[in-house]
């Protein structure tokens, strides 16, 4: 089981051109976010292909304005890793918020309807 780092996720991710669910290719981050949930790709981590998965992201809106927060959260191996961005509507998502290794925790909310 390797270990990897925020900072070597977030390179061969962001080094590496994927199409997304439209068939354009993008830079990674934003094809991952592009692409659905269950979405996976082998991607070159210093010469070693490593699938990432994506695993959750912030919901689409087909209104979306500049500056809209968006976030997806993709597996490498055992681990979890989390991006953050915004939306542009005069270019394509930008994704240059940290990438965080985080965990997944199971919450329970109570709604009032």
């Amino acid at each position: 089981m390797s270990n990897y780092t925020e900072r070597a996720v977030n390179k061969a991710i962001s080094a590496t051109e994927i199409e997304d669910k439209w068939g354009d290719p993008y830079g990674g981050w934003e094809a991952l976010y592009n692409n659905n949930v269950g979405f996976s790709r082998d991607i070159d981590f210093d010469g070693e292909p490593v699938t990432v998965t994506v695993v959750a992201k912030s919901e689409e809106s087909e209104n979306s304005g500049y500056g809209e927060a968006v976030w997806v959260v993709v597996q490498v191996g055992e681990q979890f890793f989390k991006k953050a961005g915004y939306t542009s509507s005069y270019d394509s998502d930008q994704f240059d918020g940290a990438c965080v290794e985080v965990s997944p925790r199971e919450k329970t909310v109570i709604v009032y309807e």
